[in-house]
């Protein structure tokens, strides 16, 4: 069973330890790990991140699991990490406090990890202007409708203005003929 909460006053209650027999079945409630990733900023290109007892260290105190260095296209180190966050009040701590390295020696801001959030932005943007130039259109083109319909009928009225002109003129030479 999986259960969701709005607040984070409602997840602690959730995870605080539930007594040994309150589902007298042997079902055990535990907090499932939010998908949380962060970025460490300013790490050293030049720091090896495979030594396992800083790592551990970084695992205990802060929550991280799964850390690893960002890289670029071309497969070289950048100066960020990448970690999953086990815990909101260790992803809450980690945002609002940042992060001492022992790596490092020094604290680190920590950002969240926002993949895809420009792309998506310059995205609905284009949409948007997409909706703007149809929705002008479409204004713009029932204008001319409305335009062209008064046209047709003022033009309709002067052809057959023109059309009795020219029977009474037709009729007036006939009669002048004869």
């Amino acid at each position: 069973m999986k259960v969701e909460v709005d607040k984070n006053y409602d997840y602690m209650k959730l995870i605080w330890p539930w007594p040994v027999n309150s589902f007298h079945t042997g079902v055990v409630a535990r907090p499932r790990p939010p998908k949380l990733v962060v970025n460490i900023l300013n790490v050293d290109k030049d720091i090896l991140i495979d030594r396992v007892e800083k790592i551990k260290e970084m695992k205990d105190i802060y929550g991280l699991i799964n850390i690893e260095r960002i890289t670029t296209r071309e497969n070289e180190p950048n100066n960020k990490l990448r970690a999953n966050v086990r815990s909101i009040s260790d992803f809450i701590k980690c945002k609002k406090q940042g992060i001492y390295s022992s790596l490092t020696s020094r604290k680190h801001k920590v950002t969240p990890s926002i993949i895809h959030s420009k792309k998506l932005e310059i995205e609905r943007t284009r949409v948007i202007e997409l909706e703007n130039k149809m929705n002008k259109y479409i204004t713009d083109s029932d204008k001319y409708f409305v335009n062209l319909d008064n046209t047709v009928s003022i033009l309709g009225d002067h052809v057959s203005n023109l059309d009795a002109k020219v029977t009474d003129i037709d009729s007036k030479i006939k009669k002048m003929v004869k």
